[in-house]
């Protein structure tokens, strides 16, 4: 599956017109289920303030330099509360062209299909959709995660036989045959918060949803808080998707606008050398490994991690402690 940044317009409305659907009213009602909602027949609620959610998203494009750094950095990122303020925009759309692998699916080893794409933007809180209002007093922001559409059917276990699943499964196969590219296979609610919060906060039915597992929903939260910090920080590059003549005739076509789709890109600067941060005199070169800094923000009252790319440090020309050549990519 190959999606460039200028068919985010396309992808972003396909997504929206799925869920502003039936499909989307049924599948929404499921996750009301299994989560924070009240009931299943607040499914036509949820799927609407999603479809708008979507339709409201600003468009982003990671490369795969900076899809692979998101991933990479996200192992060490320093855990903080996430705030409206953290977010490149209030709602959005990110495709990432490195996907996000997201383990295996069973015990039998099968590798599930891996994350392409997600979406954010705020959640309505209030005591008509929420069993507890209260766990969430500074609001919250729904996220949606999306596979390809053959890779989510499939790992789905949907390699089923239509008239043996029920007449509801099969409609809904039916209809994600000819459904977008991507589907959404997962969602998280995420609660804002200037304070820290219970891990626990949220549940799937019987158990709770624990905001800072290794696997799943919290490592995949990593990866995107990663993102927004990295493409908001010098490290990235920003720059619009360019749309051809026959790039916007296609999207005309359809009543689509052709938005603005910015596109991430890792900064690749020159490798510098440095004789240290003191008067010392050192006589070799070494490595200093990518890693998070913490930042103070006084405008904020906030600490938040600022990446520091890997860089040499030492005099020019001297010898490499562990003598190995490699190439850096610094500020």
């Amino acid at each position: 599956m190959i999606i460039r940044p200028v068919d985010l317009p396309l992808v972003r409305e396909e997504l929206a017109r799925l869920t502003s659907s039936a499909v989307g009213d049924w599948a929404f009602g499921e996750l009301a289920k299994r989560f924070v909602f009240k009931d299943r027949d607040l499914g036509d609620a949820v799927a609407k303030e999603e479809a708008d959610r979507l339709r409201r998203a600003e468009l982003f494009f990671a490369s795969g330099d900076m899809s692979a750094l998101a991933i990479a950095a996200s192992e060490g990122l320093p855990a903080f509360n996430l705030l409206p303020e953290d977010l490149p925009s209030a709602c959005g759309f990110l495709f990432l062209e490195e996907p996000v692998n997201i383990g295996e699916l069973s015990e039998d080893g099968r590798q599930q299909a891996p994350i392409v794409a997600v979406s954010w933007g705020p959640m309505h809180v209030s005591g008509e959709l929420v069993t507890d209002p209260s766990m969430m007093p500074h609001g919250a922001l729904w996220v949606s995660w999306y596979l390809g559409r053959e890779e989510a059917l499939a790992n789905a276990g949907l390699h089923v036989t239509p008239g043996k699943n029920g007449a509801d499964l099969d409609r809904w196969i039916a209809t994600f045959r000819h459904a977008p590219r991507l589907m959404c296979i997962e969602v998280s609610v995420v609660p804002f918060s200037p304070e820290a919060i219970t891990a626990d906060i949220g549940s799937d039915g019987d158990r709770p949803v624990r905001l800072d597992d290794s696997e799943g929903a919290g490592r995949w939260m990593r990866i995107l808080k990663s993102a927004w910090l990295l493409m908001q920080q010098p490290v990235a590059t920003v720059s619009d998707a360019e749309y051809k003549r026959h790039d916007r005739r296609r999207l005309e076509r359809q009543k689509i606008e052709p938005s603005r789709v910015r596109v991430i890109m890792l900064r690749r600067a020159k490798t510098t050398s440095e004789h240290g941060d003191s008067d010392r005199e050192f006589h070799h070169q070494w490595i200093v490994r990518g890693h998070w800094r913490q930042q103070w923000y006084p405008s904020r009252g906030v600490h938040r991690p600022v990446w520091i790319a890997p860089h040499i440090k030492g005099p020019e020309g001297a010898p490499m402690l562990g003598g190995e050549k490699v190439h850096a990519w610094v500020r």
